[in-house]
């Protein structure tokens, strides 16, 4: 297709003649109607591949991060390792006994309570 330059454009306008009258609105808007039925207002768009790579591309990046983020949650921290999985911080027996003994086994790495001559409830000696 061939630019026009601005030279030719301007002798153009020039050179066509303007409608000694213009129509009335009433008449124009009836006739700019009729005329609008007659063409097709909605194009459909067209089904593209670049659109539908776009989807894929962008459904493919909410799986990895959903995927990331839930893989992240369940693997164990640094300080996890180290940290024994049961530990007591605070203890309270309210039954009478003469001593409490908290051991901490590294290796299976548990957490064992032993309260020494605990009185029950009747007052019968049990040993926990």
């Amino acid at each position: 297709m061939k630019r026009r330059s601005w030279r030719e454009i301007k002798a153009g306008l020039k050179s066509q003649r303007l409608p000694g009258r213009m129509s009335e609105p009433v008449s124009f808007w009836a006739d700019f109607r009729a005329r609008a039925r007659l063409r097709v207002q909605e194009t459909p768009l067209p089904a593209g591949a670049a659109p539908r790579a776009l989807r894929w591309a962008l459904a493919a990046a909410g799986v990895l991060i959903l995927a990331g983020w839930l893989g992240f949650q369940w693997l164990p921290s640094a300080s996890a390792e180290h940290a024994p999985l049961n530990e007591i911080k605070s203890l309270e027996v309210l039954a009478s006994h003469s001593a409490v003994l908290i051991m901490n086994d590294e290796p299976s790495q548990s957490t064992i309570l032993w309260v020494v001559d605990m009185q029950s409830e009747n007052g019968n000696k049990r040993d926990t």
